[in-house]
């Protein structure tokens, strides 16, 4: 083959080769006009319509289908552990929700708020809402009360303030390794049981020391008498309230219950 043989450089332009087509200049110096002009979206997008036989395709929704609650506060992120005290419509205090199922039940008119923090809003699309502190249902809920809870160590420590009652050390006193246990005062194997009288909370080296003895046998002595704390100890001795909430608590239990709250 001869130079005469081989097509000029009109014919070679004027053949509808692909490569000589807008994805072929697409395919032949990508780089160079990326490097130069920037991210080029009309040609990735001319390249996708080409790839997909000159159709374009659906294009994704960037706006989402249904409102979201976004929180957006002074700390500039997520909600602090403090939850929302829901009340009943007796405004008998029921338990602690998270602030976000709070403002759903307000939103969907179950529930009113009663004390709300503006520096804690929630913003949607198309509205702002201050973070419920505290709500109370529209309709009265309710509640069945067993007679007797099962001893579980949430509330036998909740019982005895997280302190050890042998030694009197609290768990934040407590050294490296060492822990809050159960301690039977009658050993299970001395024939006790596993009721409210019979378990405190003890440090796990006041544990060991007493092992399978009574306290009078090893040398020590109990702080308190062990007792069954009633069904308002045990729902919110375990639970972490704001001053605004303990003064709806005080309200509809008394004194005492806030005395207790502030252990």
């Amino acid at each position: 083959m001869n130079d005469a043989d081989l097509p000029t450089s009109s014919e070679r332009n004027a053949d509808p080769h692909p490569w000589n087509g807008p994805l072929g200049k697409m395919r032949r110096d990508p780089v160079p006009k990326r490097l130069e002009d920037g991210p080029r979206k009309g040609d990735v997008a001319e390249h996708v319509r080409l790839r997909r036989g000159g159709h374009a395709g659906p294009r994704r929704l960037d706006v989402p289908l249904t409102p979201r609650l976004n929180f957006r506060g002074r700390t500039g992120g997520r909600l602090n552990s403090m939850g929302c005290l829901a009340l009943n419509a007796s405004f008998e205090p029921l338990t602690i929700i998270p602030v976000r199922r709070a403002l759903r039940l307000v939103i969907d008119r179950k529930a009113e708020a009663l004390e709300v923090d503006e520096h804690r809003p929630f913003r949607s699309e198309s509205a702002e809402f201050p973070a419920p502190v505290v709500i109370r249902l529209v309709r009265y809920v309710h509640v069945p009360r067993r007679l007797r809870r099962q001893v579980t160590n949430t509330f036998l420590f909740a019982r005895d303030h997280y302190s050890c009652q042998y030694c009197g050390r609290h768990r934040r006193d407590l050294g490296y390794r060492e822990s809050l246990t159960r301690d039977h005062i009658v050993p299970l194997s001395r024939g006790g049981d596993n009721q409210w009288s019979n378990v405190v909370t003890a440090c796990s080296r006041c544990n060991l020391r007493k092992g399978n003895r009574l306290p009078r046998e090893c040398g020590l002595r109990l702080l308190t008498d062990p007792s069954e704390p009633n069904d308002v100890e045990l729902v919110w001795a375990v639970r972490r309230v704001t001053p605004i909430q303990v003064r709806y608590i005080r309200l509809f239990y008394g004194e005492e219950v806030l005395r207790l709250l502030s252990h």
